[in-house]
């Protein structure tokens, strides 16, 4: 007996105007979503010459924005793939722009970035941001390229970084030493492909986790890696703090990279999708057109 119902008919009946679908522009914004989410700070790294960076958000007591830009880095890059509505990028501006960190032992790196005097640690926090790269190689140790870093003077610290493999992973060591590991998740994936990928770390002591996001992780279709956090010294960040540069020029980080946002506390996977998402043009949307219409979007008959 074939079905009669409403519910074997795919059509849409909406007063005053005809229903169809189409493509959409973002919901809201990268910024405004980052921006949402109460983080410590937030650099945008839009900047065109050289020299000072200028803070998105600062939501901190204490610190002191004083990062600067090596005088041979590569501000304002537009090039493709692009981190704008042309590159696909629909919660992005079309002038948006970003860093480039072009070669490994270069000295290429955002010094300074900031001092937060004690409100970044090692028990718990999260950053995320964008990279573009294409290297694989990091011919001396410690064979990897650091993004963001912050530690209490040359022992112990917490950085994301990219491997000589391409994955993406976020490490902690212990206050007595570097040697001391007490974290070290990776990417089952390398992202050394040349497009743009969110990453996103968060680090949780009390709980014993720790997580990487890539593009928004599970939730968004990306992927997430939860890994283990065993109890150390505790520490703040006293000295160094900074982007693209581990402890010295064997960790320099080589590619792209845009929108740095720090918190002091760990964004739920839901928050780093959202991120994610908010960067993504929606991939569909419904519209309006014109006056008293139905829509007939087809038909299934079922037996």
């Amino acid at each position: 007996m074939k079905s009669r119902g409403v519910r074997q008919l795919k059509m849409a009946l909406l007063a005053g105007g005809l229903l169809v679908f189409g493509a959409g522009p973002a919901l809201a914004s990268y910024v405004t979503e980052v921006t949402s989410q109460n983080p410590l700070f937030y650099w945008r790294f839009n900047e065109t010459a050289t020299g000072a960076i200028t803070e998105q958000i600062d939501n901190s007591g204490t610190a002191v924005n004083s990062g600067t830009t090596a005088a041979t880095m590569l501000v304002g890059q537009t090039s493709a793939p692009a981190l704008t509505p042309a590159g696909g990028f629909g919660g992005f501006e079309s002038g948006n722009s970003w860093f480039t960190f072009p070669a490994v032992n270069s000295g290429d790196f955002v010094a300074n970035l900031t001092n937060p005097k004690g409100e970044m640690s090692s028990t718990l926090g999260s950053v995320s941001n964008w990279i573009k790269t294409t290297t694989g190689t990091y011919p001396t140790a410690p064979t990897y390229g650091t993004l963001y870093r912050v530690d209490q003077g040359a022992t112990g610290a917490m950085y994301t970084f990219i491997d000589t493999t391409g994955k993406f992973g976020l490490r902690i060591t212990n206050l007595s030493g570097e040697a001391t590991v007490l974290a070290d998740v990776r990417s089952s994936v390398a992202y050394n492909d040349g497009q743009w990928h969110h990453v996103a770390a968060t680090w949780d002591e009390a709980n014993s986790v720790a997580v990487i996001y890539i593009d928004g992780g599970s939730l968004a279709g990306g992927e997430t890696v939860v890994g283990v956090f065993t109890d150390g010294t505790d520490y703040v960040s006293s000295n160094r703090h900074q982007f693209g540069k581990g402890t010295n020029n064997a960790s320099l980080y080589q590619g792209s990279a845009d929108e740095l946002a720090i918190w002091t506390s760990v964004l739920t996977a839901q928050q780093v999708a959202d991120q994610y998402q908010a960067a993504l043009p929606e991939p569909a949307s419904l519209l309006l057109l014109g006056l008293g219409g139905l829509a007939l979007l087809g038909r299934r008959r079922v037996a």
